[in-house]
């Protein structure tokens, strides 16, 4: 009403529907100089009863970038630092991705899926065929810059299920998404799958018997301890292990690099315990420190009962 009164009294005589004024009014909020508004108050009403909504939502921004061009190169600078890409595990196996990219890389993309041939007999629908050429593109295993690339994926195959003699899921290492083992087992290449074939004691979780002198472990350690805790061991923390550090519970030196005393600790809790502020609640609604030595239960004037639940919790929440 203030900012473009023509399209207004259009919008009050009905020349102007109510689709085609919210986008007309989303667009004077991005504009920023009074003449631009003037601008599109002199232009807008024609072109939006002569095209569809679609249209005006297109014409309506190639506007703004001509008519403010220096203040839209700014607002496409700040966009294009919040570039990032989302994984959205939802049910029955599948998932989104999501990626905010500038949109000439997303066209590029668009057009190179877009000429993905579909083979004679081909039953797989439009989107099908798509979203095949996306992952096999996102996979590729050979690249300019780095040559062979590798991907990490942890995932738990139950024994019986990975020979097949049981039908069950392949699991996800952080638990946060399951797909049917088959649709893994049926890819895998044996001469290029790394496994890791972890047997943990049920008592002491010690799952490997190498041991490292130096304070850091090394890759293949590191990827198999993320695997084996999947989150944050601290409790109810659920940030996925590969995101966290690889923590000493008996500190180094007096402690080994090793399975048994190595843990997956979000950088926070870590802090947390480096600092001797890191609790556990037990069951009675107590809370006790968790010892920066061990991250056992510290003896005290605990009850048994209490020491093994809150130890339980130590040992076995993810």
């Amino acid at each position: 009403r203030e900012r473009a009164p023509q399209t207004w009294l259009a919008f009050r005589r009905g020349d102007v529907d109510w689709a085609r004024g919210r986008e007309i009014a989303s667009t004077l909020l991005v504009l920023r100089r009074p003449e631009s508004h003037d601008r599109l108050d002199d232009t807008v009403v024609a072109y939006a009863n002569a095209h569809t909504v679609a249209e005006l939502r297109a014409w309506l921004k190639r506007f703004v970038a001509r008519v403010e061009a220096e203040e839209a190169a700014q607002r496409a600078e700040a966009a294009r630092r919040q570039r990032d890409v989302q994984v959205t595990h939802v049910d029955d196996a599948m998932a989104w991705v999501n990626a905010f990219v500038p949109s000439h890389q997303a066209a590029a993309i668009d057009a190179r899926l877009r000429r993905t041939p579909r083979p004679d007999g081909d039953e797989r629908t439009r989107g099908q065929v798509r979203a095949d050429a996306f992952v096999d593109l996102l996979l590729a295993e050979d690249t300019p810059a780095t040559g062979r690339a590798r991907t990490d994926i942890g995932i738990v195959i139950d024994a019986d299920v990975l020979v097949g003699a049981e039908p069950g899921p392949a699991v996800a290492d952080d638990g946060t998404w399951t797909v049917p083992a088959e649709w893994v087992l049926d890819h895998l290449d044996p001469d290029d799958t790394f496994f890791h074939r972890l047997l943990v004691d049920p008592v002491t979780r010690d799952v490997l018997a190498h041991e490292y002198v130096g304070r850091f472990a090394p890759d293949v350690l590191a990827t198999a301890i993320s695997f084996r805790d999947g989150v944050c061991q601290a409790p109810g923390c659920m940030r996925p292990a590969r995101d966290c550090d690889l923590d000493h519970q008996v500190p180094h030196p007096r402690g080994p690099t090793r399975g048994s005393n190595l843990w997956a600790l979000h950088r926070r809790h870590h802090a947390m315990k480096s600092h001797r502020t890191l609790r556990w609640i037990l069951p009675s609604g107590r809370t006790i420190d968790a010892e920066p030595a061990t991250h056992g239960v510290p003896d005290g004037n605990i009850s048994d009962v209490e020491r093994a639940l809150a130890r339980g919790l130590t040992d076995d929440e993810h």
